[in-house]
């Protein structure tokens, strides 16, 4: 999810659309996850913020459920640098409820895979083993956490040394 690549024209035209557009609220919110994250990624931190806590809002209040998906994956992006894990981990259970319900193992997998990066994170031994099994009992092949996680041995074992507290076996 999100736009691809960092151009700066991109990002003003989906500014521009979103300040003009008098859509239904699930299709403004897209506008806004998608142009919070290129602002994350473009480093303006604070607008990226606020205007994904905009496209929450909006997105709540839409009832559609692609909508919603879209802004807590853009919420969950853009509050790696400062949110509590918790809340991020909320964040994932929730876009996990979506994908579920929508019966899109593809939402599922990809929620599973910021779960994934919020157990390493929290250093979470039994999460990133959980997480390391949904993701080999899905079609998660494309994620690259499933390269470290459950097909690459060596990035495996790292981790776990790391979870595990022991460095030198890390490196």
């Amino acid at each position: 999810t999100g736009i691809a690549g960092d151009d700066a024209e991109v990002l003003d035209a989906i500014s521009e659309a979103s300040a003009i557009v008098d859509a239904e609220a699930g299709a403004r919110s897209q506008l806004l996850s998608a142009l919070s994250q290129g602002l994350e990624r473009q480093g303006e931190h604070r607008r990226a913020e606020e205007l994904s806590v905009q496209a929450l809002a909006l997105a709540r209040e839409s009832g559609s459920d692609e909508a919603l998906y879209f802004a807590l994956n853009a919420r969950w992006v853009i509050s790696l640098c400062d949110a509590p894990l918790d809340y991020r981990r909320a964040l994932v259970r929730e876009m996990i409820e979506i994908g579920q319900a929508a019966r899109s193992e593809k939402l599922v997998c990809a929620a599973i895979h910021f779960g994934g990066m919020d157990g390493i994170e929290g250093g979470d031994r039994h999460d990133f083993e959980e997480t390391s099994e949904q993701l080999r009992q899905s079609d998660a092949s494309s994620l690259w956490l499933f390269d470290m996680t459950v097909r690459s041995y060596p990035w495996r074992q790292a981790f776990l040394a790391l979870l595990d507290g022991r460095w030198d076996d890390a490196a």
